[in-house]
C-alpha cells in the first residue's frame, strides 16, 4: 500500500490552523466579555455611591444608626430610607410636607453584593458624626459571563465615599 504523504500533510496543518483560529477567537471573545463585565461592575458601584449621595444630600437627623441600610429625615420633613434588597438599591421616600402621606419606591439595579455605611471619624458615635463613608460592593452573576469550560466566574468592584452631613451640621445650635 503506497501512500503519498504529500496529499495528506496539507488538510491536517489546514485543519490544525482552523482549529486554533477558533480557539483563538473563543479566548478573544471571552477576555473581551470579561473587561466589559469588569467595566460595567465599577460603573454600577460608582453609580450606587451616587444615587446615595444625592439622597443624603437633604439629610438633617438620621432616625436610625445605620449599618446596611440608613433612615433619615430630611430638611423638607421627608423620611427617606436606603437599602439593598437582594442585588437592587431601593430608596424608600414617605412625603412629610404634603396632607397624606405619599409613599415614593425607586429601584437601582446595580448588582450589590453589599452596602456599609460607617461614621467618620471611625468609632465616633453617630449623633456626633459629621462625614459617612459609604461602601459599596458589586458582583456579578456567572451567567453574565461566556465561558467556554464550565468555570463559574464573577466579577467584582468597589466603591468608597465619604459623605458630609451638610444640614445635619448646619441646623446644630
Amino acid at each position: 500500500m503506497n501512500v503519498q504523504m504529500d496529499i495528506i500533510i496539507p488538510p491536517i496543518i489546514l485543519g490544525v490552523l482552523i482549529l486554533m483560529i477558533f480557539a483563538i477567537n473563543a479566548f478573544i471573545l471571552e477576555s473581551s466579555v470579561d473587561n466589559r463585565l469588569q467595566n460595567e461592575m465599577q460603573i454600577h458601584a460608582n453609580m450606587a455611591v451616587d444615587v446615595i449621595q444625592e439622597e443624603i444630600r437633604g439629610l438633617e437627623v438620621l432616625l436610625e444608626e445605620p449599618d446596611n441600610s440608613v433612615v433619615f429625615r430630611t430638611f423638607r420633613g421627608d423620611s427617606v430610607a436606603i437599602e439593598r434588597m437582594d442585588s437592587d438599591l431601593r430608596v424608600i421616600r414617605r412625603y412629610g410636607h404634603m396632607a397624606t402621606t405619599v409613599i415614593d419606591t425607586t429601584v437601582h439595579a446595580l448588582y450589590l453584593k453589599d452596602l456599609q455605611f460607617s461614621p467618620q471619624p471611625a468609632g465616633v458615635n453617630w449623633s456626633l458624626a459629621h462625614f459617612i463613608t459609604v461602601s459599596v460592593r458589586t458582583e456579578s452573576r456567572s451567567d453574565d459571563h461566556v465561558s467556554f469550560n464550565e468555570d463559574q466566574k464573577v466579577v467584582g468592584a468597589l466603591s468608597e465615599k465619604q459623605i458630609f452631613f451638610r444640614n445635619k451640621v448646619a441646623s446644630v445650635p
